[in-house]
């Protein structure tokens, strides 16, 4: 566990549950469980920037995520709903998903295949149904 300091957050920091998965620290809020998606997000090998890209497409999940710019490096980027990191999980980490059990619990099974080939196909339809908004 760990507790980073942030003026992003009215709290003025982020509690942290946290692990290494290659060269990426995957991450969670241990207050309210938010999951720092970049950090998988690269851990797959993808691009930062491909985050802001998707995001821009789907609108409709941005009562859920929140953004940590600025202040420690390691906490900087996408941070979403425990829920809708899962589901995004479960449609692109098969390569890591072992790496994931930690964070999502054995919902990313050794035997789960991937839903999809696309990336464009795989971020249709993520929200949840009865996720609350965020605060």
């Amino acid at each position: 566990q760990g507790r980073y300091l942030t003026s992003n957050d009215p709290r003025g920091y982020i509690p942290v549950w946290e692990y290494p998965v290659g060269d990426q620290w995957i991450m969670m809020d241990t207050d309210d469980g938010y999951v720092l998606w970049t950090a998988i997000w690269k851990a797959l090998g993808n691009a930062k920037a491909d985050i802001v890209k998707m995001l821009d497409t789907m609108p409709e999940i941005s009562p859920h995520i929140r953004r940590v710019r600025g202040g420690y490096l390691k906490i900087q980027g996408t941070w979403m709903k425990h829920e809708i990191a899962l589901d995004l999980a479960r449609r692109v980490s098969y390569s890591i998903r072992e790496d994931l059990i930690p964070i999502f619990g054995w919902v990313l099974s050794v035997h789960q295949k991937p839903e999809h080939s696309r990336r464009s196909v795989a971020f249709q339809s993520i929200i949840p149904r009865n996720v609350p908004e965020a605060r």
